[in-house]
């Protein structure tokens, strides 16, 4: 009887620690389990992402929807609003930024000079252009957040713009071509006050650039009201087409 007893107890105690082992081993399975879940998650995660230096500013991408011209303003909005302005595109226009149209005499256009005012009406396809960055440095600077300056960079190389601006989280708004094809002649007209010839860039385009992803450059678009991105290369072509021209905003310290 006692060595019946001494087996049975026995056989008992191998039982419960096959059972402990079981469960440790499916506690070292879920485990596992959960761990490469994560590292694939992360692992995901890293391959949408942009990688390196200037990775994705976050300034909300706007549409150039009810402004046909209004690349330059939408842009400056964006910008202005990741600086933390509470303004609208169209306060931008109606209070910041100055317009004025061609005339026609019967044979040539004359017309405003697009480094002072903005050419035409943002509001209007026909017969409007656009400015360039002088008009937006300073239309920005007036409407810019309190302890925040607008900085005209024009001139500066593309590659410095995002070491010195992307890699510290600051959006940059630059002057390109729209869906960055080449820069075609346009529209000729004679700037009033100095009977200059003036010929316009067609396709003239002014986006946002708010990131980097390896050999390609994030930009927000107006006419796509969305992230879009182009090859560094063609970005900076474009760039140089259009003479350099960029804006950005700044903490004043």
């Amino acid at each position: 009887m006692r060595t019946s007893s001494a087996r049975l107890f026995s056989a008992r105690r191998r039982a419960r620690r096959r059972l402990r082992l079981c469960a440790a081993l499916l506690f070292a399975a879920g485990l596992l389990l959960i761990l490469c879940a994560l590292r694939a998650a992360r692992g995901l995660q890293e391959a949408v992402a942009p990688a390196g230096p200037g990775a994705l500013v976050e300034a909300e991408p706007l549409s150039q929807a009810d402004w046909p011209t209004g690349c330059e303003s939408v842009s400056a909005v964006m910008a202005l609003r990741w600086a933390g302005a509470e303004i609208t595109v169209d306060e931008f226009i109606g209070l910041y930024l100055p317009c004025a149209p061609l005339d026609w005499d019967g044979y040539r256009y004359t017309g405003p000079d697009p480094a002072k005012c903005f050419v035409g009406s943002p509001y209007e396809s026909k017969g409007s252009y656009g400015c360039f960055a002088p008009v937006i440095a300073a239309a920005m600077q007036r409407a810019a957040p309190e302890g925040w300056t607008a900085l005209d960079l024009t001139g500066t190389d593309l590659e410095e713009l995002a070491r010195l601006y992307l890699q510290r989280g600051i959006p940059v708004v630059i002057w390109a071509t729209m869906e960055m094809r080449p820069v075609a002649e346009g529209t000729r007209w004679i700037i009033g006050d100095t009977g200059e010839e003036f010929v316009w860039p067609a396709g003239e385009h002014c986006l946002l650039l708010v990131g980097e992803d390896g050999g390609d450059y994030l930009l927000n678009d107006p006419r796509a009201g969305a992230t879009v991105r182009y090859s560094k290369e063609l970005v900076a072509a474009r760039y140089e087409e259009l003479g350099r021209q960029a804006v950005a905003m700044e903490k004043v310290l």
